[in-house]
This record gives C-alpha cells, structure tokens and sequence, in this order.
C-alpha cells in the first residue's frame, strides 16, 4: 500500500475513534463510585460497573493524546 493511502486511511479515522474514546473516558470519569453522577455504594450496580476503573481511564486518556498527536502532525 502507498504511504500516502495509508496516511490518508488512518487520518480519516481519526474522528470516529476520538468520538468512540471521550464517550469511553468520560463515562468513566463521570459515572465512577466517587464521580459526579456516581453510584455511590447504596445504589445498584449499573450495566457499565466493571468499566469504572482507572486502567479505562488512563487507557482512554493517552489514547487521546495519541490520536490527537497523530491528527495534529500527520502530513495534508
């Protein structure tokens, strides 16, 4: 595959997977135990419980930052 192809094909990803990865990491941050929407520990366990951990969230986080590098420095 040309690089140019290549470039091209990653960079227009670029928009639905930093859509799919703040929808992930902000779930997270706003809906963990101790977060602003949070369950607390007297409410039932939600559907997304297992998520709401801090490997998502660091996992989410630099995934932004990756993805966001990529589309700031990619060649036009």
């Amino acid at each position: 595959m040309d690089e140019g192809v290549a470039i091209q094909y990653w960079v227009a990803n670029v928009p639905a997977r930093l859509t799919f990865l703040f929808g992930i990491t902000g779930y997270v941050y706003l809906f963990k135990e101790t977060g602003v929407f949070g369950s607390g520990s007297a409410m039932k366990a939600s559907f997304g419980e297992p998520l709401q951990n801090s490997l998502v969230f660091t996992w989410g986080f630099f995934e932004i930052a990756a993805w966001f590098w990529v589309s700031c420095y990619a060649p036009q």
